[in-house]
């Protein structure tokens, strides 16, 4: 038996960090892809479905990009300022860093304010749902 080399456990861990959240995403899309038009695997579980402006249950591609925006504006800046420290030069740390700092902040702020529309506003309609025409509505079983 022969010790693994290190360049065939690295490759091994790299393939795992893109196999997991990979996975995740195809496993979304599988489950997406089975519920019923205007529905989201998370709005399905606890019974609310995504409709359209007039009426009518959005299409499973509408919902997907809805759901898509939505952790991409969230997800993000989180992302960005976890990898920031890490990626930062100890020795030099620059001004570029600082203001990916501030543009992740802004990010993550704009994102809340806009998530918190849904909370403010009278129709309960967020600023997603304003962007792809959509209502978040009880589904009626």
């Amino acid at each position: 038996m022969r010790n693994a080399g290190r360049g065939r456990r690295v490759g091994a861990f790299a393939a795992q960090l893109l196999l997991v959240p990979l996975s995740l995403v195809v496993g979304w899309l599988i489950w997406l892809g089975r519920l019923p038009d205007g529905q989201s695997p998370g709005k399905s579980l606890v019974g609310l479905s995504v409709n359209t402006t007039d009426g009518k249950p959005a299409s499973t591609v509408r919902v997907a990009l809805r759901e898509l925006f939505n952790w991409l504006m969230i997800v993000g800046p989180v992302v960005m300022l976890i990898l920031i420290p890490v990626l930062e030069p100890n020795e030099n740390p620059g001004s570029i860093w600082a203001t990916l700092t501030a543009v992740a902040l802004l990010w993550l702020l704009v994102s809340l304010a806009g998530s918190a529309t849904m909370l403010v506003l009278k129709d309960g309609r967020g600023v997603v749902d304003r962007i792809f025409g959509t209502v978040v509505v009880e589904r009626e079983d």
